[in-house]
């Protein structure tokens, strides 16, 4: 981990000083409070002893063999959000041809699941079906929806806790095998549990060299943690926080783009609440991370950079998928610091809970746009009174239409000189949407209505994967709007309509 002056002035900062009035804290060392925690009755800290729990990965290795998994030459991983991200890490990192193999299903887009359906030869596909809470209305419908294709609990393992709704339907059909997954560990630190666990050997990744260099890591924090990597990033993010810097910038490479969501999840869902945070900016192009440096903090993944910047830089290495495991653990640790060096809990995501569907009122939730129009004088208050500008699709997401709205994005930064996030719905409601509404980001949203309307009922409920979208859509955009946030409802065509006019007035 290498760092420039600016950065070095953040890290180096007395915590005493500037981020904390708590006593106890300043008497002992943040990593002995946590080791002197009684994991399996704390909760949300089960994490921090979970890369010594080895035993996992034999038994995971054990059922792989005992139930020939080998011989599912397709294997569907079914999420949203924070239960299958680590799985869309390791893909990424792994060469392009076990594209074929593994599918990552984040989506309720009736077309898309429909599509992959006539690709399913049943024999040879194993559906993976992840959630912590196993109560996920996204997750639930996709199950209900494969399952009517294909129902044979033989095809099938679940991940979640005992108990839930998910674990209910997995005992009921008779899956192959149900991994249960700790209550004392909250989803997004869960990647070293069953959740991360899982997929990596379904990948055929070697656990144990990931495990064991993740243990040596956590071995060496305990000798001296002020000295450790994971206390540096955690100062570095918390002073940014408590010096009002608006941005933190991740330039990351291609294949390591899923890593850089996950930092992003930690970073916004974990520390963005009780009025504070900071906003997440993922570049995968320098350049465009030169042009947004004001006000910011970078977090490099690239070669050591220095000079091109006139912001605190932070320099870091992921060069090997077998360290994947130690870098997980290091960004957890640095978070749970910066969240109690800026006195918040970094395991709750209350406002996320706000906004969730309850399938009862689905149908009883219709979208009004006309309510919020996007027009110019929006734009012109983002350029008056913005940080940032949060684009928020709902929808269908093919590759053509991300490309436009990817197009638009690069228009608009350019026209108000300030980061234009894109996140995708339903992801980013379990993710970025709590700094959006309990912390301290950008007030501007703009929601895309990419919805294409199915009447065709999911089983077992009375309503459609559309159905669903409208109502996250209608709820986000009511919640935001009664917290004050300026939000405005269009899409795709109108927003390309009024970047045009935006190019051409200001």
């Amino acid at each position: 981990m290498k760092y420039n002056k600016q950065a070095k002035n953040l890290i180096v900062k007395k915590v005493e000083n500037s981020l904390t009035n708590k006593k106890s804290l300043l008497r002992k060392n943040f990593y002995e409070i946590l080791s002197e925690q009684d994991q399996t009755n704390t909760k949300d800290l089960g994490w921090f002893d979970a890369p010594n729990n080895t035993k996992i990965v034999n038994e995971i290795e054990a059922f792989i063999i005992e139930k020939e998994i080998k011989k599912f030459s397709k294997i569907i991983f079914l999420g949203i959000g924070g239960a299958t991200i680590t799985a869309e890490i390791l893909l990424n990192m792994l060469p392009k041809s076990n594209d074929k193999k593994y599918k990552i299903i984040d989506s309720i887009d009736i077309d898309e699941l429909s599509a992959i359906t006539k690709e399913i030869i049943l024999e040879k596909t194993l559906f993976v079906v992840m959630s912590k809470s196993g109560s996920t209305i996204e997750v639930l419908s996709q199950f209900n929806f494969f399952w009517k294709h294909f129902p044979s609990g033989a095809n099938y393992i679940a991940i979640t806790e005992p108990e839930s709704k998910l674990y209910e339907h997995a005992t009921k059909n008779q899956f192959l095998k149900i991994f249960e997954c700790p209550k004392n560990i909250g989803g997004r630190f869960a990647s070293l549990s069953y959740l991360g666990i899982v997929p990596a050997l379904l990948m055929d990744i070697d656990m144990d060299k990931v495990m064991h260099s993740t243990i040596k890591a956590k071995d060496a924090y305990s000798i001296s943690f002020q000295d450790a990597p994971p206390s540096s990033l955690g100062k570095y993010i918390a002073n940014a926080i408590n010096e009002d810097f608006n941005n933190i910038i991740i330039i990351i490479p291609n294949n390591l783009l899923f890593f850089a969501k996950w930092i992003e999840q930690m970073i916004a869902e974990s520390l963005g609440k009780n009025g504070i945070g900071i906003t997440p900016v993922i570049c995968c192009d320098i350049n465009r991370a030169i042009n947004l440096q004001t006000k910011s903090i970078i977090i490099n993944y690239l070669e050591p950079i220095y000079e091109t910047f006139d912001c605190p830089v932070l320099n870091i290495q992921l060069d090997n998928i077998l360290d994947i495991g130690k870098q997980i653990y290091m960004w957890q640790v640095a978070i749970a610091y910066s969240g109690q060096l800026l006195g918040i809990n970094a395991f709750d995501q209350p406002d996320v809970e706000t906004v969730k569907i309850d399938p009862r009122t689905v149908t009883r939730i219709h979208s009004k746009q006309s309510d919020y129009t996007l027009n110019l004088e929006f734009i012109q208050d983002v350029i008056n009174n913005g940080s940032c500008l949060h684009l928020l699709s709902f929808g269908k997401k093919s590759k053509k239409y991300q490309s436009l709205l990817n197009e638009q994005k690069r228009i608009l930064e350019s026209l108000l000189q300030m980061p234009v996030n894109i996140h995708y719905a339903p992801r980013y409601l379990h993710s970025v949407g709590q700094l959006h509404k309990g912390g301290n980001t950008g007030n501007h949203f703009i929601f895309i209505d990419n919805i294409k309307i199915d009447k065709i009922k999911i089983p077992n409920y009375h309503f459609s994967f559309s159905d669903i979208a409208a109502a996250q859509l209608r709820n986000d955009s009511e919640y935001l709007t009664k917290i004050s946030k300026k939000v405005a409802i269009t899409n795709i065509k109108d927003l390309k309509t009024t970047t045009e006019q935006c190019t051409q007035s200001f």
